[in-house]
């Protein structure tokens, strides 16, 4: 089955927004006019859920949606589509963006399949002060942890955290929060450390 670049929007937007999405959301907020005639496809596809939200509906990928999705960016661009948006694109960016620094990798690794596993002898803490200082402008500085994990090669998100917080013990590091939450990108939220109730987004040593 094909499907128009509205149709690949609402899925590819449904996907990076996980949960029932409001079709008046889905229009207003997200760029994504999507009509009925579109929508009864989708759902007759099996790749969406339609449920009844207010006066309107609300939409849900179901797991046939994300698989389609899966596949489909793997596939050659269609001949007959015409541009997405830039809202969709960017969405779909921004998910790529926090998966990265979820698992430490720049977006050129996971292009080139470059990741370099950790040198011998170097540990998880030796990379994050290694990391920090080719950062830092000056020791003292606040790095975001966003820039900093994909430094730390080879090295799963969890044993980063673990190093982090026995460094942040130890008083050899010092964590701390962005105030203003809307201003944080979503690889820069991706990234943070959670330390009791909050998130930390921000490391300095000297």
């Amino acid at each position: 089955m094909t499907y128009t670049t509205v149709e690949r929007s609402a899925l590819y937007t449904l996907l990076m927004l996980k949960g029932a999405i409001p079709n008046t959301e889905l229009e207003k907020v997200h760029k994504v006019a999507l009509k009925k005639a579109s929508r009864d496809k989708l759902v007759r596809d099996g790749l969406v859920k339609a449920h009844r939200a207010g006066r309107g509906n609300a939409l849900e990928l179901t797991d046939k949606g994300r698989e389609w999705s899966s596949r489909d960016i793997g596939n050659e661009t269609p001949g007959k589509l015409s541009p997405f948006n830039a809202v969709v694109v960017y969405k779909v960016l921004n998910g790529i963006a926090a998966g990265l620094a979820l698992r430490g990798l720049t977006l050129s690794e996971l292009i080139s399949g470059s990741a370099q596993p950790m040198p011998p002898g170097s540990t998880v803490t030796e990379q994050i002060k290694t990391a920090y200082r080719r950062l830092a402008k000056q020791p003292g500085a606040w790095v975001y942890l966003s820039e900093l994990r994909p430094l730390v090669a080879g090295a799963s998100k969890a044993d980063v955290d673990s190093a982090l917080k026995a460094l942040y013990t130890d008083k050899k590091i010092d964590l701390t929060l962005v105030a203003d939450q809307k201003s944080l990108t979503a690889v820069q939220r991706a990234a943070a450390l959670r330390l009791g109730v909050a998130d930390m987004h921000l490391i300095a040593m000297e």
